[in-house]
């Protein structure tokens, strides 16, 4: 009878073992409380068995490494759809789960290092950081699935000895610019939805800053004397109310010029998405030094 009662207990918990996936999301998104881990910076996962997200922090190495196991058992399907452009094809939920299979994505003939897509939940693709063919099909995709639905995320991750980073590509370049407004769009609209939660927990004490895309990458607005939580943009555009009209606008500097000469103006806080606590506005001096070169 105890023999019995000990094989029930064993394939009970083989059973639940093999229920358990990773679900993915905005790294903000998740619920306090949720473990999780980070994928390319950006991105995160938790654990779900039956869709209810697992809370156990002490035992989600051992859960993960069960769901890590049930996602390799699943068929995938890496279907080159032209030279090293490739479609990560199933017939389940758990499409972007496999972006956790890094090996098999590593394996794959692509040019330079493998670049990872995922513009809507039910869709993943893969070319190569060195590829300009495969990269401006890459854009061509997301901008097709950018209003949907089901849309997830314009960023792109590359795959570098064997982690997930962001793919930030470089140049003037059409595809290049375009990638990069894709992320940014994207980055924008998971910060518009973290602004809006930290609003409604921090109701009307402090102004909490979002981001615009205009074209080119992320803008964040500081204003004279209404203090702020800025969120990290690609540029800041410096605003003065007592300005005359048409010259309120008084500076935009790219944030690494920002944080070269007013760091002491800027208090990081712990959240991320990453943000700043503006101090005060820049002096006349330190405008200048931002504008240099």
């Amino acid at each position: 009878m105890a023999r019995f009662a000990l094989m029930l207990l064993l394939a009970t918990a083989s059973a639940r073992a093999e229920d358990i996936y990773p679900v993915f999301g905005p790294r903000f998104g998740l619920e306090k409380g949720v473990p999780h881990r980070v994928l390319g910076e950006r991105f995160a996962w938790a654990l779900a068995r039956d869709r209810k997200l697992l809370r156990d922090a002490a035992g989600f190495d051992k859960a993960a490494a069960f769901a890590l196991k049930n996602v390799e058992k699943l068929r995938t399907d890496y279907v080159e759809l032209g030279a090293g452009f490739y479609l990560i094809q199933a017939d389940d939920d758990h499409v972007l789960a496999r972006l956790l299979l890094t090996a098999r994505i590593a394996a794959l003939k692509v040019k330079g290092n493998p670049v990872a897509f995922a513009p809507a939940r039910h869709l993943v693709f893969i070319t190569g950081s060195e590829d300009p063919k495969g990269l401006r099909l890459a854009a061509r995709r997301l901008a097709k699935y950018a209003r949907g639905k089901d849309a997830f995320s314009g960023a792109g991750i590359e795959l570098v000895k064997g982690s997930w980073r962001p793919f930030v590509p470089e140049g003037d370049g059409k595809v290049a610019r375009a990638l990069r407004s894709h992320a940014a769009v994207s980055w924008a609209i998971d910060v518009g939805r973290q602004s809006a939660k930290l609003r409604r927990e921090l109701g009307e004490e402090i102004n909490i800053g979002s981001l615009e895309n205009d074209g080119e990458g992320t803008v964040a607005v500081w204003t004279r004397d209404v203090d702020t939580l800025l969120p990290r943009p690609d540029r800041i555009r410096f605003i003065d109310l007592d300005q005359p009209e048409g010259q309120i606008v008084v500076a935009t500097v790219p944030w690494s010029r920002v944080v070269a000469v007013c760091p002491k103006l800027l208090v990081k806080n712990h959240l991320f998405y990453e943000r700043y606590r503006t101090r005060s506005f820049p002096t006349e001096d330190e405008f200048t030094k931002m504008r240099e070169d």
